[in-house]
C-alpha cells in the first residue's frame, strides 16, 4: 500500500476511508473480512519463513536420526519421561524408574542453530539419536539458584520454547493448550509457549550448561536478526497485488 501512496503522491489517502474489509490472497483474489476499515495483504513465503524463524535444510538433524557426538561439546543430562513420550526413546535407551517416574540420560548438544538432545547409542561409540530439536532463536532460559533444593544437589536448566506451532518439540509440555482467534477468515497469529525442565549433576554443571545455551542463543537471534535486515535490503519477494482497482485514482 505505501508503495501505491507514493506512486501516486499520496492522492489515495483522501479515500482511505473507503478501503477496508477484504484481504488479499497471494493469487491477488479479495476475500471479505469483519474489519471494514482493514485491508490485509500477504507477506511472500520465503520472508515469512525467515520472520518467524522456519528454514529448514536438509542436513539438518531430525528426530529418530544418528548424528556424530565427537568433537562436540556434549553435556551429560536426565529428562522426566511421560508416558506420552516414551515412543521417542528407543528400547535400549539409558532409562531409570524412580518412584512412578521414568528418567533418561541424555546429552544436550547444539548442532548449527538447533538446540538437540541426543540418546547416547551404546552400541556405536560416539554416535547418538536424536530425541528432540528446536530453533535456539525461539528459546529462553533460566536456571535453579544454588539453593533451589537440600534434598539433592541436582539442578534445572528451564527451557521455554516459542513457537506458532500447534505442537510442541518433542518433550515439551505447554503452558496452555493453543487456542487460535479467528476473525472472519483470518487467524491471528500468536506465540505459543512450552517449557521442558532439563536435569543436571550439580549446580556447576547446569550453570556451565547455561553459559553454553545462553550464547548460542545470543548468537542465534542475531544471525536471524542479518537474515531479515538482507532480505529486505534486497527488496525480495514482494507479493503486493499493484492492479488492485480499488487502489487506484
Amino acid at each position: 500500500m505505501l508503495t501505491s501512496l507514493t506512486s501516486n503522491g499520496a492522492g489515495a489517502i483522501r479515500h482511505m476511508e473507503k478501503i477496508g474489509g477484504f484481504a488479499v490472497t497471494r493469487t491477488g483474489a479479495t476475500i471479505s473480512t469483519p474489519s471494514t476499515d482493514r485491508v490485509y495483504s500477504p507477506i511472500s513465503e520465503p520472508f515469512v519463513r525467515i520472520l518467524l524463524g522456519e528454514e529448514e535444510s536438509s542436513l539438518d538433524p531430525s528426530p529418530g536420526s544418528t548424528v556424530s557426538l565427537v568433537g562436540q561439546l556434549a553435556l551429560p543430562c536426565v529428562c522426566e519421561v511421560s508416558p506420552s513420550c516414551a515412543p521417542l526413546f528407543s528400547d535400549a535407551g539409558a532409562k531409570v524408574v524412580s518412584q512412578g517416574i521414568t528418567w533418561q540420560s541424555l546429552y544436550l548438544v547444539s548442532i548449527g542453530c538447533y538446540f538437540v538432545l541426543v540418546e547416547p547409542d551404546r552400541q556405536a561409540g560416539g554416535d547418538g539419536r536424536v530425541v528432540t530439536r528446536c530453533s535456539l532463536e525461539r528459546l529462553s532460559i533460566e536456571k535453579d539458584p544454588p539453593d533451589a533444593r537440600t534434598d539433592t544437589t541436582a539442578r534445572r536448566l528451564l527451557v521455554s520454547h516459542q513457537s506458532e506451532a500447534r505442537s510442541p518439540p518433542g518433550l515439551f509440555v505447554f503452558e496452555k493448550l493453543p487456542d487460535p482467534k479467528k476473525e472472519g477468515c483470518l487467524i491471528r497469529p500468536k506465540q505459543w509457549k512450552s517449557k521442558l525442565d532439563v536435569w543436571f549433576e550439580d549446580n556447576k554443571a547446569v550453570t556451565m550448561a547455561f553459559k553454553k545455551v545462553q550464547e548460542q542463543i545470543v548468537t542465534a537471534k542475531i544471525d536471524r536478526g542479518r537474515r531479515i535486515q538482507t532480505y529486505l535490503a534486497q527488496n525480495k519477494g514482494s507479493s503486493y497485488p499493484r492492479n488492485l482497482a480499488m487502489y487506484k485514482t
